[in-house]
């Protein structure tokens, strides 16, 4: 089973990589800085009310659980289009969909 990806489906799965790596990096520097902001608020009103920033944390973990599997199927489609055997393929598409489903059971 060998299918064929055009070269502009190739050239854009290759440009996603580096896209999401990106945006992956960006989300551990945000959360690191609203670490630390948080630390500071604290140090200066212990009491302080963090309800937003807590919001603000998950939805960023939930935006890096997005970018991670949308990584992992991105290589995993590579994959499959790369295969010449059947088994191979069907491999690859089990891996997906186990990824497509521990993400949204997660």
């Amino acid at each position: 089973m060998n299918i064929c990806l055009s070269k502009e489906q190739i050239d854009t799965l290759k440009s996603s990589i580096p896209y999401y790596t990106s945006h992956l990096e960006t989300l551990r520097k945000l959360a690191d800085v609203q670490m630390q902001g948080i630390s500071l608020l604290k140090e200066i009103n212990p009491s302080i009310d963090l309800s937003e920033f807590e919001e603000m944390n998950k939805l960023n973990g939930f935006n890096a659980l997005l970018t991670i599997s949308i990584l992992d199927l991105i290589t995993i489609v590579k994959q499959i289009f790369s295969t010449i055997q059947t088994w191979e393929t069907l491999y690859f598409i089990r891996q997906g969909y186990l990824t497509i489903y521990e993400s949204l059971k997660t």
